[in-house]
């Protein structure tokens, strides 16, 4: 039958069936066929069709319908409008689908019937309606028979693109206006410091411009301006400033002091601020301070009462808080602030009602507010509420006098004018084993990875790693990126496999941890856990096995929604094992 009587049809039959979200595209479970309306107007259509300038730099349909991926034999499949490349479509590897995910070039035409979908609009598109459509219609109908459209003109009288033309004046004008205005705005910004940000109004995902090294403490001799879209802007914990994560011009995550940056802005108008300089100031770069230490005791008759030591605090993140103070538990009255993005970072006190480390969930019930219920209960995550705990501090070997935090010369025996022999020590136990002697690594910061990572090298060089495998959890890649990521399951069926990574000193690990987080994007792109790992090669190191288990650092993600379309699990749990694009 001739693909003209296609051309002059209104409604046709096809057994495919799609079901989208924005411009991501599911292939559905069942395909039941049925009629199928198609579209007389797309607002993709502008960004996403390129019609080819002759045959020459198209492709052959009357043979070429095999999928152009590598190793790849299936034949029913699509020719991308946007770049002409033929990929397989959902009956077969799903390659299409995969390209507009990763490009998002969101209109195909199928090489058997030239039949127009867009994943867009999740819908056939009516080339009769559409005069981009339509004309790289005709470019492909002389690719496949060999002759130009019969009856051409009597089927140019059945087209009415004046709705189509209508839309694509209007989006042309928008996108004429957006940029007229951006231009003007960016004429207008000037550099200010990272800490402008605080007080300016900002959306995700807004572009802008930021110096990382504009001291130019760095010797590279490198340019460190850069463009990027904005992902958190947060106030640090403790003291003032705060953080900026973007997502830079090369795809990585990134995090940055604000104090240390500078950023690109136009001039503070009452449109773009939060509030004034001088509120913004007292709010933000000073935080109120905790309330100063008690120096009244129980005995305020003692004459000895006011010089009484008072042991220094710090205010310490809960779970940190945890492994410091075991009785840390149901009914434990505690002293807390808030550190997120609505905080006053008032400390106000509160009695534990419930701990949820599954979700990391923490419930509190203020005993500084009076009301019927005795105390309203407010419940936070883990990260953001620190606790007051008595400061980590050194204990003098000869008298057991507690010096101040980290001071290793006993101020008591200093006084006495004995003389010190020995240095004081750092309490040892629970405190001290709670941060992990490994990280165990999957992806690019495995010391053995083949993606050419720029910081693979840089960040294990020194390092100690051997074989490892970790239950509970799988490997997966979203397709178009060089790096994997690890989600948990719960299941002790599922495993990956990867190293263990350590340095001979514990300052190297904490150095270690502070870069890793930052390569990570924790905490908003990954989760940092310590999972226990089983050791698969014996070593060297007396401390570490085969068959042994130890802890160690693991970074993961939490379950994307669109895993079973963008993401391909990992072949074996072994990220050397990958199918490499």
């Amino acid at each position: 039958k001739c693909v003209e009587s296609y051309s002059l049809s209104i409604t046709f039959k096809f057994t495919m069936a799609y079901s989208t979200t924005s411009s991501t595209t599911t292939a559905t479970a069942t395909d039941t066929g049925g009629q199928v309306y198609t579209r007389k107007t797309c607002p993709h259509v502008l960004q996403c069709v390129k019609i080819p300038v002759s045959l020459d730099v198209f492709p052959d349909l009357s043979t070429s319908t095999q999928c152009q991926t590598e190793k790849c034999e299936h034949t029913e499949c699509w020719v991308c409008v946007c770049c002409h490349q033929i990929l397989c479509g959902r009956y077969g590897a799903q390659h299409m689908i995969a390209h507009t995910n990763t490009h998002s070039h969101l209109i195909a035409m199928g090489c058997g019937d030239l039949s127009f979908w867009c994943y867009g609009c999740d819908d056939y598109l009516d080339h009769l309606s559409i005069q981009p459509i339509f004309d790289f219609y005709k470019i492909a109908h002389v690719s496949k028979f060999k002759h130009e459209i019969q009856n051409l003109e009597l089927l140019l009288t059945r087209t009415h693109f004046d709705a189509q033309n209508k839309l694509q004046q209007q989006q042309q004008q928008s996108t004429s206006t957006t940029s007229k205005m951006d231009n003007e705005k960016m004429t207008q910004k000037e550099w200010f410091m990272g800490t402008e940000l605080l007080r300016r109004r900002y959306a995700k995902q807004d572009a802008i411009e930021y110096d990382s090294d504009p001291e130019h403490k760095q010797t590279d001799n490198k340019a460190h301006t850069h463009t990027g879209r904005i992902i958190k802007v947060s106030k640090k914990a403790l003291g003032g400033g705060g953080k900026l994560m973007v997502k830079d011009e090369n795809g990585a995550y990134c995090n940055y002091d604000l104090h240390s940056i500078r950023v690109k802005l136009p001039p503070a108008t009452a449109d773009n601020t939060v509030v004034s300089e001088v509120e913004n100031t007292s709010m933000v770069n000073v935080r109120p301070q905790p309330p100063p230490r008690s120096t009244t005791h129980a005995n305020d008759d003692d004459d000895d009462a006011e010089s009484a030591y008072d042991a220094p605090t710090e205010f310490v993140p809960f779970v940190r808080a945890k492994y410091r103070q075991k009785e840390l538990r149901k009914n434990t009255m505690v002293e807390y602030y808030v550190d997120d993005d609505d905080s006053d970072y008032a400390v106000q006190k509160a009695r534990i009602v419930s701990v949820d480390m599954k979700i990391q969930k923490v419930s509190l019930q203020r005993t500084d507010i009076d009301d019927d219920d005795g105390g309203t209960v407010v419940t936070h995550a883990m990260c953001d509420v620190h606790i007051r705990m008595p400061s980590l501090f050194w204990s003098c070997r000869v008298c057991s006098f507690s010096n101040a935090r980290q001071s290793k010369t006993c101020m008591v025996c200093g006084m006495l004018g004995v003389e010190i022999t020995v240095d004081s020590q750092r309490p040892t136990g629970a405190n001290a084993d709670a941060f992990p002697n490994y990280f165990f690594v999957y992806g690019t910061l495995r010391d053995d990875d083949d993606s050419g990572a720029g910081w693979t090298q840089y960040w294990t060089n020194g390092c100690s790693a051997y074989n490892g495998k970790v239950c509970g959890y799988k490997m997966y890649q979203r397709h178009g990126q060089n790096f994997p990521f690890a989600i948990q399951t719960g299941n002790v069926n599922d495993f990956f496999v990867g190293r263990l990574v350590t340095w001979n000193d514990r300052d190297t690990m904490r150095a270690k941890q502070k870069h890793a987080d930052r390569i990570e994007g924790y905490p908003d792109f990954y989760h940092r856990t310590v999972v226990d790992v089983e050791v698969l090669q014996n070593s060297s190191d007396d401390t570490v096995n085969s068959a042994q288990h130890v802890k160690a650092f693991l970074y993961y993600q939490d379950t994307p929604d669109d895993m079973h379309v963008s993401c391909k699990e990992v072949p074996n749990g072994d990220w050397l094992q990958r199918e490499k694009e």
